[in-house]
């Protein structure tokens, strides 16, 4: 009531408005070294937007922002971005007509180099002037942030030897050795010609030239991170003799034997250490060679001595080869006719390495191609014939 008796109180009502709050959220990534990380930005309550300017800090020792990637079509026009990368600090900018989005809505992923192994933090910075949302009244709009982060794995790795060089014929092992990795790892070794090995330690017996060039191991762990690296092996050939390939050499004076230029160094089993030897005696003469490359070579040559014949008035031949498969044709080694005036004969045939296989003092019978009631192989004989005539 007033002075004059007058009932003057009234009632307003207010109606109570809801202001719904914008949830900003940074979402996460794990990446292996040397890998670049993508953290999606969130955000649910995007209603009647039409301009925001954010800022977004990070771990710059451990990553270091690129840009962004895969933006909402609704805001890719105009969102732009500035990076402060001594800073570890992303800008984000956007204005438009008024822009509503769904709930859980990604802006765009913001895209991180990595740098070290470890943990970063991504947050938005909410301090006073650091971020701003404005619907399109002009009015600012209250935000939720949250935190999202970034992790860089453990590094793989590995090393290995140095380049390997060996000698035809000898075992090459290589075995990695792993600095750090995340758990278990795999290995993966690659040839020259691309075939594969899933085996730790590479081993390579007896080798040959053929597996000379790059051979490259890839190290992969359990969270499929991996790293690579290469070594050459070089195999150098066994130097061999200039001799090599002859079994038996068939003389009736000295003969000099050639290892071959070019060696670094010669050893006869005779102990001479030069080139070329003379053979002056019926034996084995071996050679055991060195390359440029310290790389070992040997190979070995019967040195036959025979008297050549007298001249005869009436000679006779010997075929240059028989065949002993019982058709009845050439089966036999044999003198082809006699001289009248010879009064003693002998033949000695020797294999290659000098041992005799057959001797006879008949003219009439010849070698039937067995030794020790076995059939001989195949290839170069030597043979010997003693004569003696009537004057």
């Amino acid at each position: 009531m007033d002075e004059v008796g007058c009932d003057t109180t009234f009632v307003v009502e207010v109606p109570e408005e809801i202001t719904l709050r914008l949830q900003a959220i940074a979402g996460e990534d794990e990446v292996c070294p040397g890998n670049a990380a993508f953290v999606p930005l969130y955000v649910s309550n995007f209603n009647d937007v039409a301009n925001f300017r954010t800022t977004i800090l990070y771990d710059n020792s451990l990553i270091s922002c690129s840009g962004f990637a895969n933006a909402h079509s609704q805001l890719e026009d105009s969102l732009e971005v500035l990076l402060f990368p001594a800073e570890g600090k992303v800008e984000l900018s956007w204005h438009a007509p008024s822009v509503t989005l769904p709930a859980n809505t990604v802006m765009a992923d913001l895209v991180f180099e990595s740098l070290d192994p470890g943990l970063s933090m991504v947050a938005w910075d909410g301090s006073a002037g650091a971020s701003l949302f404005l619907n399109s009244t002009g009015l600012t709009i209250p935000v939720d942030y949250y935190l999202g982060s970034v992790r860089i794995y453990q590094q793989v790795l590995f090393s290995l030897d140095p380049d390997v060089e060996a000698c035809q014929g000898e075992d090459i092992e290589i075995s990695p050795v792993l600095w750090s990795s995340n758990g278990e790892v795999s290995y993966l070794w690659s040839d020259p010609f691309g075939s594969t090995s899933t085996n730790e330690i590479l081993s390579i017996s007896n080798a040959q030239p053929t597996h000379s060039g790059t051979w490259t191991l890839k190290v992969s762990d359990t969270l499929d991170c991996y790293s690579v690296d290469s070594i050459e092996i070089l195999v150098h050939s066994k130097p061999v003799p200039a001799f090599a390939g002859q079994d038996t050499i068939a003389t009736d004076v000295p003969v000099d034997i050639d290892a071959g230029s070019g060696f670094a160094s010669y050893l006869w089993n005779t102990g001479e250490t030069s080139q070329l030897i003379t053979a002056g005696v019926q034996d084995w003469y071996s050679v055991l060679i060195e390359s440029q490359y310290g790389c070992f070579g040997q190979d070995s040559v019967y040195v036959l001595f025979w008297e050549p014949p007298e001249p005869v008035s009436d000679p006779f031949l010997f075929p240059n080869a028989f065949t002993p498969d019982n058709d009845d044709l050439n089966d036999e080694f044999k003198a082809i006719g006699q001289p009248d005036n010879l009064t003693a004969f002998s033949m000695t045939i020797f294999n290659r390495w000098g041992q005799m296989v057959f001797e006879s003092t008949d003219i009439s019978v010849g070698w039937d191609g067995t030794f020790k009631n076995q059939p001989a192989p195949a290839g170069t004989y030597v043979f010997r014939i003693c004569l003696l005539y009537t004057s």
